[in-house]
């Protein structure tokens, strides 16, 4: 688990890093809060719904079973699993491992 939670921070710094300059740092920080949005999301539907990759292709399926699932403790998951990865980004991404360095190893 800190093996795929720091692989994750570096994917998101590396993805931080590709959204154009002129969005600047609030637009950078909109892309990632986003991206988390949807690692939520995904959590989310792995966990209750039980999709993988080959159940989410037909779009139509995934619309419907999303919004009939759709309750307060979904929206909560999503939303805690969100904040949960842009707190480890912050915190171990911004204040560690990429200032002390260590995000170059995976560069």
């Amino acid at each position: 688990p800190l093996f795929a939670a720091l692989l994750g921070v570096q994917a998101l710094y590396q993805f931080e890093r590709t959204v154009p300059a002129a969005f600047g740092a609030a637009g950078r920080w909109a892309c990632c809060a986003c991206l988390c949005l949807l690692c939520g999301l995904g959590v989310s539907m792995g966990c209750f719904l039980r999709f993988n990759s080959g159940v989410i292709l037909p779009s139509e399926h995934l619309i419907r079973a999303l919004l009939k699932s759709a309750d307060a403790f979904s929206l909560l998951l999503v939303l805690a699993v969100a904040g949960g990865i842009l707190l480890i980004y912050i915190f171990a991404g911004r204040f560690y491992i990429i200032k002390n360095g260590y995000g170059r190893v995976f560069s």
